[in-house]
């Protein structure tokens, strides 16, 4: 089995200054009722590329890293499905800058664990080119699970909230998400890494997400 990635060449996609959240043991937004079973506390931490042990089993990760966030765009599978959701290696790590894809692109254990620590948003695929509906929605929340297989990566997600997709179009570029005229990412199936704390870029923007801690 070759776990190598051979990722597309990242777009430029130009990220604002939004402030790090960076060694916090406080929470920072209320809990919601569907977050009870999530029995894992964690921490807001610090920016890293892989450089942690690999957790010991799975569930919500030990210390969540808020310098970067996981953004998937998937097509027809249920962001809440118990199976979780595949994406081609050829589709992993796009719209990426090019350290990061240094960094995780051999997707080994160091890896797994760096990606399972960031934020994650889960999004499907605009209902219209560049634009969607006004209730369509992504979801916020973590990795539990990323299972690499030959040719795909699976992924299993847990979900702590709602945002309108349409928000995250209109703030594109406050979100490190590429977007031009008449496209942006939630257009096109894709896996990419963005280099911001999605915590306060979507709190900047009125958008309240659960944190646990």
């Amino acid at each position: 089995m070759n776990n190598k990635l051979q990722p597309a060449p990242p777009s430029k996609v130009h990220c604002s200054d939004v402030p790090s959240t960076n060694n916090f043991n406080a929470p920072i937004d209320t809990f919601v009722a569907h977050t009870d079973a999530v029995q894992n506390n964690y921490y807001l931490g610090g920016p890293s590329l892989p450089t942690d042990r690999p957790p010991q089993g799975f569930g919500a990760p030990p210390r969540m890293d808020t310098a970067f966030y996981n953004l998937f765009v998937i097509t027809c599978e249920s962001v809440d499905s118990s199976n979780g959701f595949s994406i081609p290696k050829e589709q992993a790590l796009q719209d990426t800058d090019e350290d990061i894809v240094s960094a995780l692109t051999m997707l080994g254990e160091l890896e797994l664990t760096a990606i399972r620590s960031y934020p994650t948003i889960v999004a499907t695929k605009n209902h219209g080119c560049g634009t969607t509906n006004s209730w369509h929605r992504a979801s916020y929340g973590f990795l539990n699970d990323i299972v690499v297989r030959d040719n795909t990566i699976l992924f299993c997600f847990s979900k702590l909230n709602d945002i309108p997709q349409q928000v995250l179009i209109s703030n594109a570029s406050n979100l490190c998400i590429g977007k031009a005229s008449a496209f942006n990412e939630f257009d096109r199936p894709h896996w990419s890494v963005k280099r911001l704390n999605i915590i306060e870029a979507l709190r900047s923007v009125g958008v309240i997400i659960t944190v646990l801690t």
